[in-house]
C-alpha cells in the first residue's frame, strides 16, 4: 500500500472507531485512575498538623506512606499495589506538641473507573475522613 492509501485507511479506521463510540453513547478517553487513598482532614485539625503517615496492612504485610496535606487539608497517598479489598489503615497526624490523630480502622479499597467500567483504566482507591474532633471514618 502506498503512503496516501495508508493514511486514508488510518483516517477511515479512526473515524469508524469514533462513530462506534458515539453510537454507544459514550467515548473512552486515555485517562486512567491511580491506586491509593484519599485522606481528607477537617481544616481545624489540619491547622495543627505538621507531619503525617498512613500505614496500610493487607495479606500479612504492611507499608507506611507519608501524608502530605495540601492547603485545603487533603492528601492523596499513592499506593501502587493497593488491592481491591478491605485493608487496615492507621492514620497518624502529628503536630509540634505530639499526636493530633492516631487511629486504626478498616477502609474499603474499591475499583475506580474514570470513564466508567466499560472503558477500563481502573485502580483501587479508598477514602478516609478526619473530622474536626480528630475521629477518622
Amino acid at each position: 500500500m502506498n503512503p496516501p492509501a495508508l493514511l486514508r485507511a488510518a483516517v477511515l479506521a479512526l473515524t469508524l472507531g469514533l462513530m462506534a463510540a458515539c453510537a454507544e453513547g459514550r467515548a473512552c478517553t486515555l485517562i486512567a485512575a491511580v491506586p491509593g487513598v484519599v485522606v481528607e482532614v477537617d481544616p481545624a485539625v489540619a491547622a495543627k498538623v505538621s507531619a503525617g503517615t498512613l500505614e496500610l496492612c493487607w495479606a500479612g504485610h504492611c507499608r507506611t506512606e507519608r501524608v502530605e496535606l495540601g492547603s485545603g487539608g487533603g492528601a492523596f497517598v499513592q499506593v501502587l499495589d493497593l488491592p481491591e479489598t478491605e485493608v487496615t489503615a492507621t492514620v497518624r497526624l502529628n503536630g509540634p506538641s505530639g499526636n493530633v490523630v492516631d487511629q486504626t480502622l478498616t477502609v474499603a479499597a474499591e475499583p475506580t473507573y474514570p470513564n466508567g467500567p466499560d472503558c477500563g483504566g481502573s485502580a483501587a482507591q479508598g477514602r478516609l475522613l478526619v473530622d474536626a474532633d480528630g475521629t477518622v471514618r
